[in-house]
Parts: structure tokens; C-alpha cells; sequence
């Protein structure tokens, strides 16, 4: 197998060229004539150096370009660009500008997204242009993407999915002192996470089966300065745009090699790829994927059109994922028959019948070139190429260029004095009397040289004439540039604000811009953490920190970094001025250009304290001097008007153990109260006791003119039945864990509703409202009405009681099943507001006091009495006529009736007499003159209380012998 390897990977190259627009040191500031969007906006042209087609194309029959129509058709590009207000500071998503070849729109059209439109340049094919108006005030990068719309990201979850939370930074002022610039999302840092779609095995997407249009991109990474508003002129970007597929194409004479491929595959690929830099995405063998098969067709296969270009295309393979083509079809046993065949093409080098793996590299173009096949063996070549548009980019050449890309060195003799080169070629001078700066140049003609001030600063850096020599006369040429600091513009003057020497070259027009900046001290700057409460104004340079013993703020130093020759020096330290005990840092230096100090409050300082901490860079004795102001971190102490109780709950402010507040709720499951509390940063709160019945929850509430926060405490009763004391509420102030306040919370039951009984005619039962005790008589269908001074509900858990189920005022209580006397039960009434009374229930006696010899009283005639005994007492009258008589003395809890069925007798029931509980009745029983002959009857004693049981007695009267009643 043979491999030749022609063209190595093109590098992403862009060139910043042809500026033709250049501001002139009168630093001047905008005549209003244009809109303001004008003003805030630069114009940058793009130049694409690709062979694109901008509208659906084909290759030519016959022709053979390095890259087809279909390859270079643009169907989409997006330009993401990414802003910082320092050139060396954190990028983060300003705006997007994009171009669809249907007129689509965007995604934050009108907002965010911008499109426009490119066109190609007048007679060169490689060229082509595209208008983007960016938005001035920071330096920017720009990351161009061709071809696909979507990127995506991979969670940590594992899940791919589209990256849909592009918002703007915003600035608050651009162009203004004290701009300040809310970061967009995404940062560039993330933004360089995002990859292409993965390809699905079994899928048939774009994404899947990866067909023209193909994707693209390319980056300009050096920070673009946007920052200075007098400048309007435009700007011209040239790069070109890399494919990040490889391409493979397949040369198969399907007669001579007796194989027709029908499919073309790809074993141990790559899923997908990141955009910036293009390079394989996963490093973990057992992710590689097999790639979905794509159709080849057998007219493309012959003699006369053997080569099928752009067959297959791929992601990068790395030499360890030791990749392969997978070819299937048929082989041609004989000219009647064939067999489904499958070979694997592995992209390895042979050498002494040693096979080593290469690299699958994107944009290179893959030619697969089968000679030979039989039942289990290809034998084929395997050309490599770089996958260039070719052509020539830019026509002129001029041959007395200078070098621009190079590196500036500053003399080391006297002629430069407190300056030095920055890492990134930023030329640092010390802003005072006797400081100089020079430097040597070469180039074949004569430079032209300006000094472009930033708006609204003072014009301290001037050339210096007097110093200034040719160092080398004959071409190349070669001179000394040679500036000074001019004392006379350091004050009253303006600012003193970094100034650009720019060198151009009158044929080419190109230039070189060297930014030279005062020095000064390190650059702090601070990032709010969560949990952390201190802040830092970078405009003030003030640091405020609350009065609390293990408060901390992290500021971080950015100090310049100085280049002399191999050696890199950097770094910085700080100090606090008269060290005052109440506050430490750490560290006291630092040899990183970037250092984190973190400044920590310790006991002893005034709520008003104040204190200076100096940053010094180790290039230079400027300091940057961060005002430490310290702030008072007590919450307020409670006051009733911080209280909201409601009408069910009462509030002591010194009534809770050791005179703090307290709150007695009611006893009500629901119940709840309101604190706010006051405090500089919020507070937390919890039921250190009573949690069991009781619950507390904290909200944030508005903030106070003042700047402090409300916290909304609602205390809630969750779960209780009896009275509580003890609760306490412990709210703890975020930033003094120390200091805390206590609201002791108790509860006390509702009080109840007051009973009573309603008088009813006739109804025996009474009700002791000292004691709450009804009685009733034990007897089924005994009531006893009892009235409630508030609607209430009534229940009981007494089995021989029913109770109303309504909720009302009279309530009627029924004696469901008799008892023993002396039998006790309970009802409960319930308001409200959960208070309950409970009333005691006692059944009591019924029954008509047995009769004895006692009770009965012989009248008239012979009358003897038997007490009741099996049966009933019985009155036994001898010699019985008419008007013999005798009296039974009775005695019942509330008095009988008596009366019988026989004619014979006349029964007088008598005046009952005594109180309830106890009423005697004399009754008196009278033979009438009805009787005549011997007769046996009864009488009936009737229970003045219903269900209470009735007495019966037997009356025998027994007539003279010999004859009947007289």
C-alpha cells in the first residue's frame, strides 16, 4: 500500500491588514452628525480568502477542482463575537452577526443577532466579502462558524444537547469613564466546551451522514481594540475558513478490480469534533462509533468515469483510535456469478511489512484506489493531500514591506529610561519627568509615524526628535524610534490614558500599532461570591467589608509582566498602611502577574474604621492604594412595631425568660405570627425548641431606604392540643453567627364556649353550671337541652349518649341506652377557634321506691300489706265492703299518678310533696259501691318520669262470708 503524504494540515491563519482609516492625534470626538447607532458602531470587512459558492452549484462536468461546488457552498455562517473591557481580561458573548443563503433569520434576531450579507469580489474567485458594524467600547475576538446553525454541549450528566442560553453583555456607559460591563453569556472559556452534533450509527441527518454543505470555521483570537470612540474608520479582517471533515474519494474501475462498491462506511470514528481548535472529540476507545453507510453509485465505477470524488466524509481520526474504511459490495466470481463481499480499509503506512497507523486530518482529502479484489483481500493505494482551494490570494506583492508581526525591543542604554516591554508587546512607562522609551525598526522605505490619543486624554507621550538616529543606512533601512514623557501635559491636562505609536508603511498601506500605557499599579479587581457579603467599587477603589471578626473579601491583582530578553518578570505585593490590628492579607506577595489577596476583618474596629491597603507591581513603585471602609454588621434590634400578632395571639416585649419577647398563641393547629426583622444581609431562623409544635419559615422581604434587608418570620402552629410553653425562635444574623436574637413563643388553649340548659316544660333533667355537670334520669329517650353562647359542634364518646351533628347553639343530648345509676359520660362543645367546655353527664335513679309494711296504712276494715317479693306487693282486704279503705305512702324521684282499672276501687293519688329526687305521694284506696261480691284487682303507681318504670299492686278484696257488700 502506498501513502504520500503531500501537503502538511493547514494551521486557521488570519491577518490583520490594509487599515487604511487612521485617527490623527487631535484625539477628535464625534461631530453628532451620525446616528447614535453610527457612533456606537465600527465598521469591520471581512474578507473570506476560500473559493465559496454563494448560491446552489455544481461542479462542471470535466472539471476537476482540488474542492467541488457542493464543498464550498456557504449555506450559513455565523461570526460569534466575544467582547472584554481589557485586552487581556475575560471574553465573554457580545453579539452575533450571521448570513443564510435563504434570507432566514436568527435566533435574538433584532437584538442580539445581526445579519448581512457577502458578496463575492470582482474578479477573484478566492475572495469574498462581508460588512459587519460591531459595537465600540471593548476589545474583541471573533469565532466564525460555516455551515452549522447549532452547537452543542455535553452535560455532566453525559447528554449532548443543543446550546440554546446565548445572552449579551451589556455596558453601562461605552465609551465613558467608569464603564462598566455586565458579562455575557456564554464566556469564551465556555464557549470553546461546544462541539459539533454527535452522529447517531442508525441515523440519516446531516449530522449523521455528513454531506455538503460542510462545516467550517475559523477565529481571530487577537483582541480587536474597539475601545476608542474617536475612531470611525473601517477595519479589514482577512482569514480564511478550514473544513474540519476529511474528504475521501474513491478511484474503482469495477471491471478490472472485479468489485462494485455499493456502500462506504467508517469503523472507530470519531462522533463529532470541537470547533475551537478542530480536533477529535473523545479520546475513549469504546465510544468510537461506526458510521452510517453511504451509497455509491455503480455509474461512477467504470472505465471511462472511474473516481467518485467526495464519496465519504469523516471527522478526524487520530492515529490511536486506528480507524478504517469499511467497503461493501459485490465481488465478481465469474461473469455469471457473485458474492456480497465487505473489506476494511485501515489507514496504516506499511514498511517492511510492518503496518504504523496515521492520522486522519480534517481538511485533507483521502484517495482510495483500488486495483485488486478477490474472496477476502483489497488491494488499493492511499494517496493524502491537503484540501486547498489553490489560486492566488492577492495579486500584489509588495517588495518593500517591513516586518509587522515583530517583536518590539526597547534599547538598553540611557536613551531608554523607567520603561519596559509587557508580555504582550504593550510598551510600560513610568508617567513622570525623564522617562523615555526606544527602539529599532527596520524596513526598505520610509515609515510614516503617528500618535493616536484615546478621547478625552492629555497628550503626555511625544516623539523625541533630539535622540533620534538612523541606524542603517542602505536598504533594508533601519532607524531609532525614540519618545519621551512630556511633564508639561501630566496635570491639568486630561487623563493619562495609553497612547498607540502607529508605524505604516505608505506602499502597502499596512501598519503597526504599539500601545504604549503609563505604568501604574497593579489592576484589582474583585468577583461577588456567593455567601460572601463584602464588596469592592473598582471605580473608587474602595473596599467595604462589614465589622465582623472572619469577614473576608478576595481581590485580585493584575500586575504587568516585563519582558527583557528570555527573562519574564512579574508579580506583586501589598501591604496595609499603619497596620492597624483589626485587619490582616494574605498573601504579602506574589510572583504570578494575576495574584489573589484575600483581606480578612479580625477584632477591635470601629463600625466607621477605615484603613489603606497598597498593591506595588514588582516592575515598577507605582501602588494602587484600595481604601478598606468598614461597615456596621448588627442587625436591628426587635420592636413591637416588627410584630404582627393578629387578634387571636398577644405580645410581651420583655416577657420571655431573661426579658426578651414573647408570643402567646392561641392553640390552634394553623395559628401563626409575623416578625420582621431588619438586618444589613438577611438573617436565618429556626425553632430551637418547641419545633414540635410549631414551625418557622423565613423570606426575603423588600429592601429599607436605608439599603438593609427584611426578613419575613412566620412562626405557624402545626400540630397541637394542649397548652405549650417554652418555644424559642433563634434568628442568627448571616454575618455574625455570634450574635442572635430570641422570641419565646408559649401557647394557651381557646377558651371555650359557656353552656347552659334550656328550661323545657315537662323535662326533668337539670344542669349544675358551677360544676358542668348535666343529670338526666336512666332512662331511653331522657333530654336534657344545653345552649352555647356561640355557634359550636358537639361530640361525645359516650356510648349510651347521642349528640346533635350540627353546628349550632341549642343542642339536644338523648339517653340512647340505659345504664346503671350513678352511670357517668362527658359531651364536648367546640367554637371556632378549637375551644372546647366539656359537660359531665350523670344518669340517676328512675324507679319508685319499693313499698314496705311502713308505707302502708290500714284505714277502714280488716286491710293487711305483703311487700313485693317475686311478684308484686299486694294489699289483702278481709271482710271487704264499701268504704273500707287504707293509704300507701309512696315514694319516687318525681312523683306518680295512681289509678286503676276496676270500678270497685276509688283511688285518690294525693298531693305530692318533697323535692326533686324525692317526692312522696299518701295515696288512699276506697272500696265504692260497686262492690259486691269478692273481687281481685290492681293498681297502677304511674312513674312521672318516662321510660323510669311504673309499680303494680295487687288488691284482694274478699267479701263478708254469707253475703256481698253492704
Amino acid at each position: 500500500m502506498n501513502i504520500k503524504q503531500k501537503l502538511s494540515i493547514l494551521a486557521v491563519s488570519f491577518l490583520l491588514v490594509n487599515c487604511t482609516g487612521e485617527n490623527v492625534i487631535e484625539t477628535p470626538t464625534p461631530d453628532g452628525s451620525g446616528t447614535d447607532d453610527d457612533i456606537a458602531r465600527r465598521e469591520v470587512q471581512l474578507t473570506l480568502k476560500n473559493k465559496l459558492s454563494l448560491a446552489s452549484a455544481k461542479t462542471k462536468a470535466g472539471d476537476t477542482p482540488i474542492a467541488t461546488a457542493e464543498e464550498n457552498y456557504l449555506q450559513s455562517l455565523d461570526v460569534y463575537v466575544f467582547g472584554s473591557d481589557t485586552e487581556d481580561g475575560t471574553y465573554t458573548f457580545q453579539e452575533l452577526y450571521y448570513y443564510r443563503d435563504d434570507a432566514s433569520t436568527a435566533t435574538g434576531d433584532g437584538d442580539w443577532a445581526h445579519s448581512f450579507n457577502i458578496t463575492p469580489v470582482a474578479g477573484k474567485d478566492n475572495l469574498n466579502n462581508g460588512l459587519l458594524r460591531l459595537k465600540k467600547g471593548l476589545y474583541i475576538k471573533l469565532y466564525c462558524v460555516a455551515n452549522r446553525t447549532k452547537l452543542y454541549q455535553t452535560t455532566d450528566d453525559g447528554a449532548v444537547i443543543a446550546y440554546e442560553n446565548f445572552a449579551p453583555l451589556k455596558q453601562s456607559a461605552p465609551g465613558q469613564p467608569g464603564n462598566k460591563v455586565t458579562a455575557g453569556v456564554p464566556s469564551e472559556e465556555d464557549f470553546l466546551k461546544l462541539h459539533s452534533q454527535v452522529i447517531n450509527p442508525t441515523g440519516a441527518s446531516e449530522d449523521d451522514i455528513l454531506q455538503t454543505p460542510l462545516p467550517m470555521t475559523g477565529s481571530y483570537v487577537t483582541p480587536l481594540d474597539l475601545t476608542d470612540f474617536s475612531v470611525s474608520t473601517r477595519t479589514q479582517l482577512n482569514f480564511k475558513l478550514s473544513r474540519m471533515v476529511a474528504r475521501f474519494d474513491v478511484t474503482n474501475n469495477a471491471e478490472a478490480s472485479k468489485f462494485t462498491i455499493e456502500t462506504i462506511s467508517m469503523g472507530k470514528g470519531q462522533p463529532g469534533a470541537w470547533f475551537f481548535p478542530i480536533k477529535t472529540l473523545i479520546d475513549v476507545s469504546d465510544e468510537l462509533i461506526t458510521y452510517p453507510k453511504r451509497e455509491m453509485l455503480a455509474d461512477k465505477q467504470t472505465e471511462a468515469a472511474p473516481t467518485t470524488t467526495g464519496a465519504f466524509y469523516s471527522w478526524p481520526s487520530p492515529k490511536a483510535d486506528e480507524g478504517f474504511l469499511i467497503l461493501t459490495g459485490k465481488y465478481a466470481v465469474n461473469k455469471t456469478e457473485q458474492k456480497e463481499v465487505t473489506y476494511q480499509i485501515p489507514f496504516q503506512q506499511i514498511q517492511n511489512g510492518v503496518g504504523s497507523y496515521i492520522e486522519v486530518a480534517y481538511n485533507h482529502r483521502y484517495t482510495i484506489a483500488i486495483t485488486k479484489a478477490d474472496d477476502y483481500h483489497l488491494d488499493f493505494t492511499l494517496n493524502v493531500q491537503d484540501w486547498d482551494d489553490g489560486g492566488s490570494i492577492d495579486d500584489y506583492e509588495p517588495e518593500n514591506n517591513f516586518d509587522k508581526d515583530m517583536k518590539i525591543v526597547l534599547t538598553a542604554d540611557a536613551t531608554t529610561t523607567n520603561a519596559y516591554v509587557q508580555e504582550n508587546g504593550t510598551i510600560s512607562i513610568a508617567p513622570e519627568d525623564g522617562s523615555k522609551l526606544a527602539f529599532k525598526i527596520g524596513s526598505n522605505t520610509e515609515l510614516t509615524e503617528k500618535l493616536i490619543y484615546k478621547t478625552g486624554s492629555a497628550e503626555w507621550l511625544i516623539a523625541d526628535p533630539t535622540t533620534r538616529s538612523v541606524t542603517k543606512a542602505t536598504a533594508p533601512l533601519e532607524k531609532l524610534y525614540t519618545y519621551k514623557v512630556d511633564e508639561t501635559k501630566l496635570s491639568g491636562q486630561g487623563k493619562i490614558l495609553p497612547v498607540t505609536i502607529r508605524l505604516t508603511n505608505p506602499a502597502s498601506g499596512e501598519h503597526k500599532d504599539i500601545v504604549v500605557k503609563p505604568q501604574a499599579g497593579p489592576e484589582i479587581s474583585w468577583t461577588a461570591a456567593a455567601g460572601n457579603y463584602n464588596t469592592f467599587d473598582a471605580e473608587s477603589l474602595t473596599a467595604t467589608l462589614y465589622n465582623a471578626t472572619g469577614q473576608t473579601i478576595l481581590l485580585k491583582a493584575t500586575a504587568d509582566t516585563k519582558v527583557e530578553g528570555q527573562t519574564t518578570t512579574t508579580g506583586s505585593s501589598a501591604a496595609i498602611a499603619d497596620a492597624p490590628a483589626w485587619l490582616s492579607i494574605d498573601p504579602a506577595n506574589s510572583d504570578q502577574a494575576v495574584a489573589d489577596y484575600t483581606l480578612t476583618v479580625g477584632s477591635g474596629g470601629d463600625n466607621n474604621g477605615t484603613a489603606t491597603v497598597n498593591f506595588t507591581p514588582t516592575v515598577n513603585n507605582k501602588t494602587t492604594a484600595v481604601t478598606v471602609q468598614l461597615k456596621d454588621p448588627a442587625m436591628k434590634a426587635l420592636e413591637e412595631s416588627n410584630f404582627k400578632t393578629g387578634s387571636l395571639n398577644t405580645l410581651e416585649m420583655t416577657g420571655g425568660e431573661g426579658s426578651i419577647p414573647k408570643v402567646t398563641l392561641l392553640a390552634k393547629s394553623g395559628n401563626s405570627f409575623v416578625v420582621t426583622v431588619i438586618s444589613p444581609e438577611g438573617i436565618t431562623a429556626e425553632a430551637t425548641t418547641g419545633s414540635d409544635w410549631f414551625g418557622v419559615e423565613a423570606k426575603a422581604g423588600t429592601a429599607t431606604n436605608d439599603g438593609n434587608k427584611q426578613t419575613i418570620i412566620t412562626a405557624t402552629i402545626s400540630n397541637i392540643s394542649e397548652a405549650k410553653t417554652g418555644g424559642k425562635i433563634t434568628i442568627t444574623n448571616v454575618l455574625d453567627p455570634t450574635k442572635t436574637q430570641v422570641i419565646e413563643v408559649a401557647s394557651e388553649l381557646p377558651a371555650g364556649p359557656t353552656v347552659s340548659m334550656v328550661t323545657v316544660s315537662g323535662n326533668l333533667s337539670t344542669y349544675d353550671s358551677g360544676s358542668s355537670t348535666a343529670t338526666l334520669y336512666n332512662a331511653v329517650g331522657q333530654t336534657i337541652k344545653l345552649q352555647t353562647n356561640e355557634a359550636t359542634t358537639v361530640s361525645t364518646s359516650t356510648s349510651w349518649l347521642t349528640v346533635d351533628s350540627e353546628k349550632k347553639t341549642d343542642h339536644v343530648i338523648t339517653v340512647k341506652t340505659a345504664e346503671g345509676a350513678g352511670s357517668n359520660g362527658s359531651i364536648t362543645f367546640t367554637n371556632d377557634n378549637g375551644g372546647k367546655t366539656t359537660v359531665n353527664v350523670t344518669l340517676k335513679e328512675t324507679a319508685i321506691t319499693a313499698l314496705v309494711d311502713g308505707n302502708f296504712s290500714s284505714k277502714t276494715g280488716s286491710n293487711s300489706f305483703t311487700a313485693a317479693g317475686d311478684g308484686n306487693a299486694k294489699v289483702t282486704m278481709t271482710d271487704a265492703k264499701e268504704n273500707d279503705q287504707f293509704t300507701l305512702t309512696v315514694i319516687s324521684p318525681e312523683g306518680i299518678t295512681a289509678n286503676s282499672s276496676n270500678n270497685w276501687l276509688t283511688i285518690d293519688t294525693g298531693e305530692k310533696s318533697g323535692s326533686a329526687g324525692s317526692y312522696t305521694n299518701v295515696i288512699t284506696v276506697t272500696i265504692n259501691n260497686n262492690f259486691s261480691t269478692s273481687q281481685n284487682g290492681t293498681i297502677t303507681l304511674a312513674n312521672a318520669i318516662s321510660g323510669g318504670g311504673d309499680m303494680t299492686i295487687d288488691i284482694e278484696a274478699n267479701a263478708p262470708t254469707g253475703g256481698g257488700g253492704i
